[in-house]
């Protein structure tokens, strides 16, 4: 790569360096160069929405690493740039309404500790955050199962090894899976009585640690899960 690095553009060379932070790959002298001209792109203005934000997520998760590289009024003008992206989906609101039902006060669309990092919903004084998940967070694995994407686990290893909060995702097909009020607040109760960071929902989780009602509640889940797959 640094043979070529001369040959590459600034979108090519942000794609290598964010998936070298996302793949956890130590930082080195090609990161700093790529970091570099990537920064003289954003100061002229030419980077998008997009990759800004992929810009806000390499500075982060390269932390210290940067020292020389990245000014600090230079990071800040990069969280101050992101934008969450979208709006609300009806899946959403519909989990933000049961985590008020079981009391759990929350902000949506939040903006962890002003690093531009935005998320669906964020119970502040927990330091938690419930990212909902829709089917272009995943990929499909030969077996047909779901596996999340790259820029998911990223988002997660960010907000939970480098900011320290908790992560609890709610896929959207475990929400599907569910039938009616009482069975929706209980998995969110579930969800949230995970001290660790969560990588996925209910259906993954060690069954070790739940007592006999919450593991028939998740088996449950599960059955009703793989009935959906194999009929698609």
């Amino acid at each position: 790569l640094d043979m070529r690095f001369e040959s590459l553009d600034v979108r090519e060379l942000m794609n290598i360096l964010w998936s070298f932070q996302a793949m956890n790959h130590p930082a080195d002298t090609f990161s700093s160069r790529a970091l570099k001209r990537i920064i003289i792109e954003f100061e002229s203005g030419k980077l998008t929405l997009e990759g800004i934000q992929q810009l806000n997520q390499i500075v982060l998760s390269m932390g210290t690493k940067t020292k020389g590289v990245v000014m600090t009024k230079q990071e800040q003008a990069i969280r101050d740039q992101c934008e969450m992206e979208g709006t609300e989906s009806k899946l959403q609101n519909e989990v933000s309404k049961h985590l008020n039902r079981i009391g759990k006060h929350h902000e949506c669309e939040y903006d962890v500790e002003g690093k531009g990092l935005f998320v669906d919903m964020a119970i502040i004084n927990e330091r938690t955050v419930v990212e909902v998940d829709g089917p272009f967070h995943f990929w499909k694995n030969m077996n047909r199962s779901y596996q999340y994407n790259g820029k998911s686990i990223f988002k997660t290893r960010l907000l939970n090894e480098v900011l320290g909060w908790r992560v609890v995702r709610v896929p959207f097909y475990e929400w599907g899976a569910l039938n009616g009020v009482d069975e929706k607040d209980n998995y969110m109760r579930l969800c949230l009585s995970y001290k660790k960071c969560t990588k996925g929902g209910v259906i993954k989780r060690n069954l070790e640690d739940l007592s006999r009602s919450e593991k028939e509640s998740v088996l449950k889940i599960s059955k009703t899960h793989k009935r959906k797959v194999t009929r698609r």
